[in-house]
């Protein structure tokens, strides 16, 4: 069976999570001393062994099954947490979380039937391993934050009734007085800086992206931080999808602007995603 389990090492290793699993050994075996590695590696056996169950169990037919339990590992089939985490330490998705959605690791979001949604129907598409939680903010309908939940970017969907309480929305001649600067200059948080404002398509209707500046203060401590926020309008509804990276959160030796350069194909490629239903 040497080819067998030769394949099903191959599935799993050159596999998005085997590729994260390969990541975090190197970078447990980084942190601890060659002993403690021992140590470490000893009890890993110890708990594949307890998987495997008792050898004078173990036939041809268990081990084509298990070997197939390791095929389906490659491809996501194991407890939630452990995914997120070997997705998330994938050195290309950390590099590019976006292109964890675009390798089909990826989560539907609706918002038909949330009570923070007001209505609003619409469907997005996040990276798998992106976390999301509910916000004690109105209209803050859901956020995400990259990483497992511990990656630097953090996602946020609002749905606000804009424009009159009209079901078919607001009409041409009225998107035209509203997509202009003006309207959403007013949307900036007080003292925050204009990086960035203009028009775009978004999926398939008229769209604005903004990109802003902006100090977050908690516990009297000040945070600066960097806002992506596109806007679409569909029926009553504005709809945000906002993307931000906090200071603390960039990499040695990166600036907002390198963030922003950098981590742009994954708001692109997320908002790329949105469905008005």
């Amino acid at each position: 069976m040497l080819n067998e389990i030769r394949s099903a090492r191959f599935a799993f290793q050159s596999s998005d999570l085997g590729k994260g699993a390969a990541t975090l050994e190197g970078e447990l075996k980084g942190m601890l001393s060659a002993a403690d590695w021992e140590k470490v590696s000893i009890g890993l056996r110890k708990k594949a062994e307890e998987t495997v169950g008792d050898p004078g169990d173990f036939n041809r037919e268990t081990a084509r099954e298990w070997l197939q339990g390791v095929k389906d590992q490659a491809k996501g089939q194991m407890a939630e947490g452990i995914r997120n985490t070997l997705l998330a330490s994938n050195p290309a998705f950390v590099d590019s979380p976006g292109a964890e959605l675009a390798a089909g690791w990826r989560q539907d979001f609706k918002t038909v039937k949330h009570p923070k949604a007001d209505g609003a129907d619409i469907t997005i598409g996040f990276p798998l391993c992106w976390t999301k939680r509910e916000s004690s903010r109105p209209n803050f309908v859901q956020v995400f934050r990259s990483g497992a939940g511990h990656g630097p970017l953090m996602s946020i969907i609002s749905c606000k009734k804009a424009l009159g309480d009209g079901e078919a929305g607001p009409t041409p001649e009225e998107l035209k007085e509203v997509f202009v600067p003006a309207f959403f200059k007013e949307l900036l948080p007080p003292g925050a800086k204009e990086i960035e404002s203009r028009a775009m398509k978004i999926a398939n209707q008229p769209g604005w992206m903004m990109v802003y500046d902006s100090e977050e203060e908690t516990l009297d401590i000040k945070v600066r931080q960097r806002m992506t926020a596109f806007y679409v309008f569909h029926k009553k509804h504005l709809i945000t999808i906002s993307f931000s990276i906090l200071e603390p959160s960039l990499k040695k030796g990166m600036d907002f602007d390198a963030a922003q350069k950098a981590y742009f194909p994954t708001y692109r490629t997320i908002v790329g995603t949105l469905v008005l239903n």
